[in-house]
């Protein structure tokens, strides 16, 4: 997945997922300074890098279920009064 999405900070965020024989961070800044740096009105860039879905995220997705009987926020509040 690649996508641009913009922060109130105004900083470019450019979305993309890691491939060990795609694009790296630094080829995807150098060709955004070459390029679109003087056109756009952004104060910083970042370019977040995300690892790709792999088979154990398909094989060992389990959600967290909390028992009925248990109030998360009681438990930190318990755990507070412990420390």
């Amino acid at each position: 997945m690649h996508s641009v999405t913009n922060n109130h900070d105004n900083t470019l965020f450019i979305h993309w997922t890691f491939h060990p024989n795609g694009l790296q961070r630094k080829d995807i800044r150098d060709v955004y300074n070459a390029t679109l740096k003087q056109d756009l009105e952004y104060d910083k860039m970042t370019v977040a890098i995300a690892r790709p879905c792999n088979v154990r995220d398909l094989l060992s997705c389990t959600p967290l279920i909390t028992p009925p009987d248990l109030n998360v926020q009681d438990a930190i509040n318990k755990l507070q009064n412990v420390l």
